[in-house]
């Protein structure tokens, strides 16, 4: 069992390995309304991600939803905030488009079985003189019934913790994943 720190001991590979997708439950990202992210290719140090993405923003006056979006990206596994190798495992992943432009940076900083709290430093759709949006991410992976795993609620009480006043809220969209899956078999 994985437990929290800021880094140490968590392997990014081992997380994303598997064959069930990795449902975003909660974010302090206000404008993010479903995300899950399918794995293909993946090796030691690299990985393909199709991230199913659905936002909202604000026109005007009025709340706009984005319809659910696949992003195509790039993941090469890196070590942040660790003194040494951390064993040969990879604690962090840096997502590019695949035109190679950055979309964000992610560090696991608690890691329980099937859930897991990132750090992301978010570039996406940020023009380059502003700093990148950090936000903390609650994250499970799927299991066939659908049921949110029991590791969830310990993975929350750390988010909530090292989030500092600014915990990560539960999706508004509860069938998001059943939704990019589909979206994901249109192809």
């Amino acid at each position: 069992r994985k437990n929290q720190g800021t880094g140490g001991g968590f392997d990014i590979h081992e997380f994303l390995s598997g064959k069930q997708p990795i449902q975003t439950h909660s974010s302090n990202d206000p404008n993010v309304e479903c995300k899950a992210d399918v794995i293909t290719d993946l090796t030691d140090n690299s990985a393909s991600v199709t991230r199913y993405l659905q936002l909202r923003f604000r026109a005007n006056v009025h709340n706009m939803r984005q319809r659910l979006q696949p992003v195509y990206l790039s993941a090469v596994f890196t070590n942040l905030r660790t003194s040494n190798t951390n064993g040969g495992k990879y604690n962090s992943m840096t997502l590019t488009y695949r035109g190679n432009s950055q979309y964000s940076s992610e560090v696991i900083t608690y890691q329980n079985g099937s859930c897991a709290v990132f750090s992301v430093k978010n570039t996406r759709d940020n023009p380059p003189s502003r700093p990148p949006l950090s936000t903390i991410e609650v994250r499970f992976r799927s299991n066939s019934e659908g049921n949110e795993p029991a590791c969830l609620e310990a993975a929350m009480k750390f988010a909530e913790t090292y989030a500092r006043g600014h915990p990560p809220m539960k999706l508004l969209l509860p069938n998001c994943l059943t939704k990019a899956l589909e979206k994901g078999t249109e192809k």
